[in-house]
């Protein structure tokens, strides 16, 4: 198994669409982890620009399984998960380079269990939205019940039922994904921080405070 006339490269955002204008590439193979966990809205944002480009994804390390489909989502061709076992992974590799779509049988097994992308942004109740909201700034599930005057099964359930439509297995995933699917703004963080005093005394978190400063200055500046 092997590729013909390969080229390498660790740039991002203007600089990755550059070479892929001037490389013209056949195949852009690019790692679950390149941009974290926004890879695959990167991937939606580049098919924007390249419309005809064919990019599979290739997972080696521990990118969750649960976020994968979300990369055919934004229009990726392909995936390949190396903890298929090696043979499957090789058969992927030789099946994306004969230019043809693959997608791993786990990841596929999930994309069966959707009968279409998840649209969790037209599904949110407004209870739900605070409870995401709240939990992206750090708060815990009893703090969110106690400032919304509910119980903690209350907190538990709406967050489940936001678990099962965006595709997540934990408050990890969901304040990653919240973030990089935009169902979460700087302001509304913002604003449930000002609020701390009627929730918690817990500090919105490092993350949540130097996005809201760069954020900041990103708006004086520009």
């Amino acid at each position: 198994m092997y590729f013909e006339d390969v080229n390498i490269t660790d740039v991002k955002n203007d600089a990755l669409n550059t070479v892929i204008c001037n490389k013209k590439p056949q195949i852009v193979i690019i790692d679950s982890w390149f941009y974290r966990d926004g890879t695959f809205r990167r991937i939606g944002g580049l098919l924007k620009l390249f419309p005809k480009l064919n990019i599979a994804v290739v997972s080696l390390h521990d990118f969750p399984i649960s976020n994968a489909p979300w990369f055919i989502w934004e229009g990726a061709k392909s995936y390949i998960h190396f903890w298929e076992g090696y043979e499957e992974f090789k058969r992927g590799f030789q099946i994306v380079r004969d230019g043809k779509p693959y997608i791993a049988p786990k990841v596929q097994k999930l994309i069966d269990q959707c009968d279409e992308r998840p649209d969790i942004s037209n599904k949110m109740t407004k209870r739900q939205k605070e409870c995401l909201v709240m939990l992206c700034c750090g708060f815990v599930p009893e703090q969110i019940g106690e400032a919304l005057n509910v119980s903690r099964s209350t907190v538990y359930n709406h967050l489940y039922s936001l678990y099962s439509a965006i595709h997540v297995h934990n408050r990890t995933e969901m304040v990653a994904l919240a973030w990089e699917m935009e169902l979460v703004t700087t302001k509304e963080i913002q604003l449930y921080n000002r609020k701390k005093e009627r929730m918690s005394d817990m500090p919105i978190p490092q993350w949540a405070a130097v996005k809201q400063k760069s954020d900041w200055f990103g708006d004086f500046f520009f």
